[in-house]
Protein backbone atom coordinates (compact mmCIF):
# COMPACT_ATOMS: atom_id res chain seq x y z
CA UNK A 1 0.00 0.00 0.00
CA UNK A 2 1.34 3.40 -0.96
CA UNK A 3 1.99 5.79 1.90
CA UNK A 4 0.40 9.25 1.59
CA UNK A 5 3.77 10.99 1.44
CA UNK A 6 4.87 8.76 -1.46
CA UNK A 7 1.94 9.99 -3.56
CA UNK A 8 2.93 13.59 -2.85
CA UNK A 9 6.59 13.31 -3.91
CA UNK A 10 7.05 14.60 -7.44
CA UNK A 11 10.00 14.57 -9.81
CA UNK A 12 10.33 18.34 -9.49
CA UNK A 13 10.97 18.03 -5.74
CA UNK A 14 14.09 15.90 -6.25
CA UNK A 15 17.68 17.19 -6.41
CA UNK A 16 18.91 17.52 -10.00
CA UNK A 17 20.91 14.26 -10.18
CA UNK A 18 17.97 12.28 -8.77
CA UNK A 19 15.50 14.17 -10.93
CA UNK A 20 17.39 13.11 -14.06
CA UNK A 21 17.18 9.46 -13.06
CA UNK A 22 13.50 9.68 -12.10
CA UNK A 23 12.67 11.34 -15.42
CA UNK A 24 14.53 8.59 -17.29
CA UNK A 25 13.01 5.58 -15.50
CA UNK A 26 9.81 7.04 -14.05
CA UNK A 27 8.96 8.05 -10.51
CA UNK A 28 7.52 4.65 -9.54
CA UNK A 29 10.71 2.84 -10.62
CA UNK A 30 12.83 5.52 -8.91
CA UNK A 31 10.95 4.98 -5.64
CA UNK A 32 11.48 1.21 -5.96
CA UNK A 33 15.19 1.83 -6.56
CA UNK A 34 15.34 3.98 -3.43
CA UNK A 35 13.47 1.35 -1.43
CA UNK A 36 15.71 -1.49 -2.57
CA UNK A 37 19.09 0.26 -2.67
CA UNK A 38 18.69 3.49 -0.68
CA UNK A 39 21.92 4.44 1.09
CA UNK A 40 24.03 2.01 -0.97
CA UNK A 41 26.76 2.96 -3.37
CA UNK A 42 25.49 1.89 -6.76
CA UNK A 43 27.51 1.61 -9.95
CA UNK A 44 25.54 1.74 -13.17
CA UNK A 45 27.53 0.34 -16.11
CA UNK A 46 27.73 2.00 -19.48
CA UNK A 47 25.66 0.38 -22.19
CA UNK A 48 28.75 -0.68 -24.15
CA UNK A 49 29.87 -2.93 -21.29
CA UNK A 50 26.54 -4.76 -21.54
CA UNK A 51 27.00 -5.01 -25.29
CA UNK A 52 30.47 -6.49 -24.71
CA UNK A 53 28.93 -9.28 -22.62
CA UNK A 54 26.66 -10.19 -25.52
CA UNK A 55 29.51 -9.93 -28.05
CA UNK A 56 31.76 -12.19 -25.98
CA UNK A 57 29.03 -14.83 -25.69
CA UNK A 58 28.50 -14.69 -29.45
CA UNK A 59 32.26 -15.02 -30.05
CA UNK A 60 32.42 -18.14 -27.86
CA UNK A 61 29.42 -19.60 -29.69
CA UNK A 62 30.98 -18.83 -33.11
CA UNK A 63 34.20 -20.49 -31.96
CA UNK A 64 32.31 -23.61 -30.85
CA UNK A 65 30.60 -23.69 -34.27
CA UNK A 66 34.03 -23.76 -35.95
CA UNK A 67 34.45 -20.16 -37.07
CA UNK A 68 38.12 -19.18 -37.45
CA UNK A 69 39.79 -16.37 -35.53
CA UNK A 70 40.28 -14.52 -38.80
CA UNK A 71 36.58 -14.78 -39.66
CA UNK A 72 35.65 -13.55 -36.19
CA UNK A 73 38.18 -10.71 -36.44
CA UNK A 74 36.40 -9.50 -39.56
CA UNK A 75 32.93 -10.06 -38.11
CA UNK A 76 33.53 -8.31 -34.77
CA UNK A 77 36.24 -5.83 -35.84
CA UNK A 78 38.59 -6.69 -32.96
CA UNK A 79 42.04 -8.26 -32.99
CA UNK A 80 42.59 -12.00 -33.19
CA UNK A 81 44.58 -11.88 -29.94
CA UNK A 82 41.62 -10.26 -28.19
CA UNK A 83 39.28 -12.91 -29.60
CA UNK A 84 41.65 -15.62 -28.33
CA UNK A 85 41.54 -14.10 -24.82
CA UNK A 86 37.73 -14.05 -24.93
CA UNK A 87 37.56 -17.67 -26.09
CA UNK A 88 40.08 -18.83 -23.49
CA UNK A 89 38.61 -17.04 -20.48
CA UNK A 90 36.07 -18.94 -18.47
CA UNK A 91 32.54 -17.66 -18.19
CA UNK A 92 31.76 -16.26 -14.75
CA UNK A 93 29.66 -18.74 -12.73
CA UNK A 94 26.16 -17.37 -12.28
CA UNK A 95 26.64 -14.84 -15.06
CA UNK A 96 23.40 -14.10 -16.81
CA UNK A 97 23.34 -14.85 -20.51
CA UNK A 98 21.69 -12.03 -22.40
CA UNK A 99 20.90 -14.41 -25.26
CA UNK A 100 18.75 -16.88 -23.30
Amino acid sequence: MTEAWEREVTVDMLPDAHRQIAKKIGMKAFMALCEGYGGATLYIPKIDSLQRITRDIMIREDYQKGMTFRQMREKYNISESHIRRIVEEEEVPGQISLLE
